[in-house]
């Protein structure tokens, strides 16, 4: 009975001392981001939006991952301009961007470099108004594209990764959307 606790004890400290090790090897990763993106359209002022990101991924080989990112906006903008002689206040937001992404990675010790590449889909939220009419109109636009990055990541242990990284979401039909983000991610 005695060596029955003992062999036990002995497998259940060994799985427990074991498991940290086997979570940081699984390839699995989840965090958070802030996005600062900047929204331009041929003949429009530019907009600084912001965005919310939450992602998560797969890390497949120490050179390569998965990952898919969702963000919501969290800050518009506003711009007046003049078109056709005609005043025109516009405001713009994103409503969310959904993302799928490669990501070849060069470990360098604590650091990481980093390119992303695949598709996003984008929805923006707007409102317009013609001042001197008092006419406005509000909707939303949405698309999706190709889409690249390149980042940097410091790793401050096996479990945690610092980034900071530029992403083109969108680019077509006069329209993109670009930025930085910063954020987390916690391995797992």
């Amino acid at each position: 009975m005695k060596a029955t606790k003992t062999v036990t004890l002995g497998a259940l400290l060994s799985l427990l001392t074991a498991t940290p090790a086997l979570a940081l090897d699984s390839g699995w990763y989840a965090g958070a981001s802030y996005a600062q993106t900047s929204y331009k359209e041929s003949g429009l002022s530019e907009l600084d939006l912001s965005a919310l990101q939450a992602q998560g991924g797969y890390r497949l080989t120490p050179h390569l991952a998965l990952e898919t990112r969702l963000g919501l906006g969290v800050g518009d903008d506003s711009t007046r301009e003049s078109i056709y002689g005609e005043r025109v206040d516009a405001t713009a937001e994103i409503d969310y961007v959904v993302s799928g992404f490669a990501k070849a990675i060069l470990p360098l010790d604590a650091v990481e470099l980093y390119v992303i590449a695949g598709v996003t889909y984008a929805s923006i939220e707007y409102d317009v108004r013609l001042v001197d009419y008092g006419y406005s109109a509000s909707g939303d636009d949405s698309g999706s594209d190709f889409s690249y990055g390149a980042g940097l990541a410091v790793n401050p242990n096996d479990n945690v990764s610092v980034f900071i990284e530029y992403v083109n979401y969108y680019d077509k039909d006069e329209v993109e959307i670009d930025g930085y983000n910063v954020g987390v991610n916690f391995y797992f």
